[in-house]
């Protein structure tokens, strides 16, 4: 799921293991030594052993297995799941940190907003308009993949004027592949006419900006 997000559908896509096993140091009152080989098994066991938690291991055993008959089969060892999920007593703390980690990750979503507007009166009943669309996010827009990707409409900037008002100079719709963080793009138009009109900037992945302009 993770890498179709990115690679196919062109989102961002971050991932936590959540919780894993702490780093176990070793008991020098009981004469333990620290591991010479990265070893989760054995880490988890002494872990497990310095939280007093028990009930994780069961001790190996031979059976006859109809599958190998004649051989020697054994089965035991840590039980399934314990080194991936926290015991039940650390689970509110593992919780708070990444709902944490969640909120701060969305707290840096991209943000469409238009910025620096100036309007600039002209000869023969003509009006400049100038802006700025800014991404006042810490992501860009679109992910680079996304920048190419058919699932992720493009950044649209469009001057929506009314029948009384013409277009003399700019383009009334305009597409960016994106906007990086804290980045922004400059539009302008000559607009002749009179009263009212809007402009409209954004994107589903960062949302849209409507301001309106009295000419």
């Amino acid at each position: 799921m993770l890498s179709w997000g990115y690679f196919h559908f062109g989102r961002y896509s971050f991932s936590t293991p959540g919780w894993w096993v702490p780093k176990a140091k070793p008991d020098t009152a009981k004469k333990e030594k620290a591991f010479t080989v990265e070893d989760p098994a054995a880490n988890y066991l002494r872990w497990a052993a310095q939280q007093g938690i028990s009930n994780t291991f069961t001790e190996w055993k031979v059976i006859q297995h109809p599958d190998f008959p004649g051989q020697k089969v054994e089965v035991g060892g840590i039980d399934p799941y314990v080194m991936n999920n926290p015991p039940y007593k650390m689970a509110d703390a593992v919780v708070k940190k990444n709902t944490e980690f969640l909120v701060k990750l969305a707290s840096y979503q991209a943000e469409i907003d238009i910025v620096n507007l100036k309007t600039e009166k002209l000869a023969n009943g003509l009006t400049r308009i100038s802006l700025d669309v800014v991404n006042k996010g810490n992501f860009s827009t679109h992910s680079k993949l996304g920048e190419r990707n058919y699932f992720l409409k493009k950044v649209k900037v469009a001057l929506q004027t009314t029948a009384a008002q013409d277009v003399i100079g700019g383009r009334k719709i305009q597409l960016l592949n994106s906007i990086e963080a804290n980045g922004s793009n400059s539009f302008s138009w000559v607009v002749k006419g009179t009263g009212k009109l809007t402009v409209e900037a954004g994107c589903p992945t960062a949302g849209t900006k409507t301001i309106e302009i009295n000419l």
